[in-house]
């Protein structure tokens, strides 16, 4: 069975490929399949915007696919950028700058007042279009400064220090960020949920 990851982010694929291989299941990117057009992000929420993408994936496909959305939520900014993350700072703003507009709009917020988590919901969708969704969320600060190699379209790697831990993500390997991160948690229950599939489909031949 074909998996499509519906995202055309190469980074956000070479993650999820790390973290998770399904029994049975072929892992593709839109771009393995020559589709380089993405679903606009008009839900209201995390849940809506994965489905969002997922949906159109499996419709253009007929495969399984698997589509994420992140908020990153911020204690001193009222929740913001949320959903937004990507935009928030608007449309048109380079994301490889968007760390630096979080540090400035939180340059005055001290140590102490800098808590914020990432949230990842996970859509996967069936080729008969039913949705099933995981949740990942990890805790953690803003650091006061950029730290860490910048890793394409993943700004907030370079500024947020999951708790427990005195590095951010992007001072991370791969290997230790997929230990904990929020996409890691969620992409984990995904595969639980992909293997029980495979598993049934397995049982259901024999």
């Amino acid at each position: 069975m074909n998996l499509v990851i519906a995202t055309n982010n190469k980074s956000k694929v070479r993650e999820i490929k790390k973290i998770i291989t399904p029994k049975n299941f072929k892992i593709l990117s839109l771009a393995d399949l020559k589709i380089y057009s993405e679903v606009k992000e008009t839900g209201n929420t995390a849940r809506a915007n994965a489905r969002l993408k997922a949906v159109s994936a499996s419709k253009k496909t007929g495969y399984w696919s698997m589509a994420d959305d992140t908020a990153l939520v911020i204690k001193s900014l009222n929740g913001k950028p949320g959903i937004y993350a990507a935009r928030w700072a608007g449309e048109n703003f380079p994301i490889e700058k968007l760390a630096d507009y979080t540090l400035e709009k939180m340059s005055a917020v001290p140590t102490s007042n800098r808590q914020a988590y990432f949230e990842s919901t996970i859509c996967v969708c069936s080729p008969h279009l039913k949705c099933h969704y995981f949740i990942g969320r990890v805790s953690g600060n803003i650091a006061t400064a950029k730290k860490g190699r910048p890793k394409k379209q993943m700004p907030y790697d370079l500024i947020f220090t999951p708790s427990g831990s005195t590095k951010t993500f992007a001072e991370m390997s791969e290997q230790q960020k997929n230990l904990l991160s929020h996409r890691a948690i969620a992409l984990k229950k995904a595969a639980k949920y992909l293997n029980y599939v495979a598993n049934t489909r397995t049982e259901q031949q024999k």
